[in-house]
């Protein structure tokens, strides 16, 4: 799992990891206009930070998750820890 924070305020985005209690490893793209990326999954998005549940074939699974519902999603994907 990797979530993308798309500001260049660094310390902002650290607050907002810890406050939310992320676990995954978080990327910053600062520069969100020219990034693949952004463009591919966060386009039309109302909500930022949004999350996005992509599967090996880029398909996305689901979007918007809390921390609870990604957890809930990945043991039905992976199974149990």
């Amino acid at each position: 799992m990797l979530g993308f924070g798309l500001t260049n305020d660094r310390e902002a985005a650290s607050k907002a990891i810890k406050d939310h209690g992320l676990t995954w490893a978080q990327a910053l793209m600062p520069n969100r206009s020219l990034d693949p990326i952004a463009i591919d999954y966060l386009c039309n998005r109302t909500r930022v930070p949004t999350t996005f549940l992509i599967d090996p074939d880029g398909v996305i699974l689901a979007t918007g998750l809390s921390v609870a519902d990604a957890e809930t999603w990945l043991t039905m994907i992976l199974g149990p820890r």
